[in-house]
């Protein structure tokens, strides 16, 4: 997928309809009948967790977290729900921001919601939440260092993820040590929420004046050059080759 050979986006959404189909294969040792040791989440894969199930998890424990509601018709999202604009459409499952658009006023958001409908048969509506994008990786249950996301285009969107360039990343994050710890409590609280083990990433929107908001859980974080759990990793000290153990270790204490 990332490679100099890779394919983009058509071959990373291959990618993620193969490993659904792996995952599902993989749920049980064929020779033993014992369930295969599996990092960092036993719930689901990410490409199946639905956000909005972890948004609910979220706000029932007290974890901000922007308002959502399904996209289940117009009238129902801003007459009954009350959305304003600009909001977020996405779809209800899937990674790297894929059919996911910011919609500022009324005229773009059929287009959005057509876009999140290529992936998702009931897409997601949520606030937006203006400001700075961070992020923390989790390990074994302890929050590891911020990382803020600069996109060159201004949206951490697939382009900016995977294209080299496409973004600056400051670790650890310039932020006042009230609001790093604030961050990290929160990761520390969602990997808990969920039950999570092994290495999570959670990412935020900062808003300027109201603070850390989790945007979302991410159980199969990236390993790639680009990836920002090792970023966050390395920044307290913990190498690559380091993270892959600890990760597999988790898999396998749990297993016993």
């Amino acid at each position: 997928i990332y490679g100099p050979n890779a394919g983009g986006k058509s071959n990373f959404l291959a990618a993620m309809a193969q490993f659904r189909e792996l995952i599902k294969e993989s749920s049980k040792d064929t020779q033993k009948g014992e369930p295969i040791p599996v990092t960092p989440f036993r719930l689901h894969s990410t490409t199946e967790a639905a956000p909005s199930f972890f948004e609910a998890v979220f706000l029932q424990k007290g974890i901000p977290t922007p308002r959502y509601c399904p996209a289940v018709s117009e009238s129902f999202i801003f007459e009954e729900m009350k959305f304003t604009f600009p909001l977020v459409v996405k779809p209800s499952a899937e990674g790297s921001t894929v059919g996911v658009s910011i919609v500022r006023e009324r005229e773009q958001f059929g287009k959005a919601l057509e876009d999140a409908k290529k992936y998702d048969e009931l897409p997601m509506v949520e606030e937006y939440i203006p400001g700075r994008e961070i992020t923390c990786g989790v390990l074994d249950g302890e929050p590891l260092e911020v990382v803020e996301i600069i996109p060159q285009s201004g949206f951490y969107d697939y382009q900016a993820k995977y294209t080299a360039g496409g973004s600056e990343y400051v670790v650890p994050a310039n932020l006042p040590g009230k609001t790093r710890e604030l961050v990290r409590e929160f990761s520390r609280q969602a990997y808990q929420a969920l039950h999570c083990q092994g290495a999570v990433r959670v990412d935020f929107r900062l808003h300027p004046e109201t603070g850390p908001f989790v945007l979302e859980l991410n159980t199969i974080p990236g390993m790639t050059e680009r990836s920002l759990l090792p970023m966050s990793a390395a920044a307290v000290g913990i190498d690559f080759d380091q993270l892959v153990e600890r990760i597999a270790k988790s898999a396998m204490l749990k297993k016993k």
